[in-house]
């Protein structure tokens, strides 16, 4: 294809905008950028404009509005700014080829841009989950008609590019101070609390108990060894989480019992740890490993949010704020936030919530995610919990909340028990497990 000046018409979901944008400037075959904003997509096309211009491309970003263009009635509204805006940014491009990816915009909107001008070609990306393909028509005989797919799946998107085309602020946070406890080899650990905190009589059992006690003053606490304990099981546990990772933690144990001191200086970063940060790491390691991602394709810690807040209609569109769920207890997640990864050209927030207080109203978490109800873009969203959360939730209560995840779109994963259909459900076909 010859170098052509390029028009996009800037929508909700510039997605497909962006990809092509790359394959194109790849392919050395953009003259110059043009994107067509109605005055409802002025902040979807701030934040492409800004993923554009990381590609620095070496042409002109031609931004074509107007005071009163809406894109919606033709005679009023589409009509006038076609012929004063539109046709004289075209016909100072001196009959240079021009195409136009009229993916974005409404159907009246599109029609009238393609009736509007002899484009060279046009292109349209029709929305197929998991496939990335642009349509290639060119006029032919006093209509468009079709030539080529091309398929642009190649051209990944990363989570956090995903994210910038969705939100007015992204950003990676340092990694927290409580990841100075993870150590890769005791991953096999936190899989083993996922289903012996639950179960009476296993050594993961009997120290949340203990956590729980100790956790809730400020002062020293000592905590005596729970009776039915096999205390060299329960000793050893708490050797490797502790012991093996510093020479001097906070918990220590005697033949007294468990000993806890809040003013040691890891001890607020290891409460944090054990309390919920251990579960988000547990969950990246594991969608990482059975979604054989390459690690730019997950990021975790990441803050997101939109300036708009104030009125009826600016609803909240950060999911990262949607969920956070607080709990009363002092085991139960206390700083858990967001992953983000992308899986065949999908996008999936995980919300990590390792324990919810037994007291807590189902109410709450609905409140929360009624929130999520309205258009949040081409994502999936899911809650990442444990089976403890489920039991102390109940299953009367946990019923109703899986009807409402359902009832807007949110997954609902219970680590250990529906862990396949969960992640085909959100994502699709998953790798195959090999051996």
């Amino acid at each position: 294809m010859h170098k052509f000046h390029y028009v996009i018409v800037v929508s909700d979901h510039n997605l497909a905008e962006l990809r092509s944008c790359r394959y194109w400037h790849k392919k050395e075959a953009l003259l110059s950028l043009s994107l067509i904003i109605t005055q409802r997509m002025e902040k979807p096309a701030t934040r492409l404009t800004h993923e554009l211009r990381k590609l620095q491309l070496p042409l002109e970003m031609v931004e074509l509005r107007g005071n009163t263009f809406k894109g919606e009635t033709l005679e009023n509204d589409i009509s006038p700014w076609i012929e004063n805006t539109l046709l004289p940014s075209l016909r100072a491009l001196n009959d240079a080829p021009c195409v136009l990816n009229y993916t974005g915009g409404t159907k009246q909107l599109a029609l009238a841009l393609i009736m509007a001008h002899t484009w060279s070609h046009l292109h349209y990306q029709p929305y197929v989950e998991g496939q990335s393909l642009i349509e290639i028509m060119q006029p032919e005989s006093g209509q468009y008609k079709f030539t080529e797919h091309i398929d642009l799946h190649q051209e990944e998107l990363s989570p956090l590019e995903f994210a910038n085309l969705y939100f007015d602020a992204v950003e990676q946070l340092p990694a927290p101070a409580e990841m100075l406890w993870l150590d890769p080899g005791q991953k096999p650990l936190y899989t083993e609390r996922l289903t012996q905190e639950t179960q009476r009589g296993t050594p993961w059992f009997f120290l949340i108990q203990c956590l729980e006690n100790l956790f809730k003053g400020n002062a020293e606490t000592h905590c005596a060894w729970p009776q039915d304990c096999s205390t060299p099981k329960l000793k050893a546990l708490i050797n490797r989480l502790l012991q093996d990772v510093t020479a001097n933690p906070p918990l220590r144990h005697d033949t007294d019992g468990l000993h806890w001191n809040p003013r040691h200086p890891q001890a607020k970063s290891w409460k944090k740890w054990i309390a919920g940060q251990w579960f988000e790491q547990w969950v990246a390691d594991y969608l990482l490993e059975r979604l054989q991602l390459p690690h730019s394709m997950l990021v975790s810690n990441v803050k997101l949010g939109n300036e708009a807040r104030n009125g009826a209609d600016n609803r909240e569109n950060s999911f990262l704020q949607a969920l956070k769920l607080e709990s009363n207890t002092q085991i139960a997640g206390q700083r858990e936030s967001d992953i983000i990864l992308a899986y065949n050209q999908r996008f999936l927030a995980v919300e990590c919530k390792a324990d919810i207080h037994k007291g807590q109203a189902v109410a709450q978490w609905e409140e929360q995610l009624s929130s999520w109800a309205k258009d949040h873009g081409k994502i999936q969203l899911m809650i990442a919990t444990t089976p403890l959360a489920r039991i102390h939730m109940g299953e009367q209560r946990f019923n109703a909340f899986v009807r409402r995840c359902l009832s807007v779109r949110v997954v609902l994963w219970v680590v250990g028990q529906n862990d396949e259909a969960a992640l085909k459900y959100a994502l699709g076909k998953l790798p195959v497990i090999s051996g």
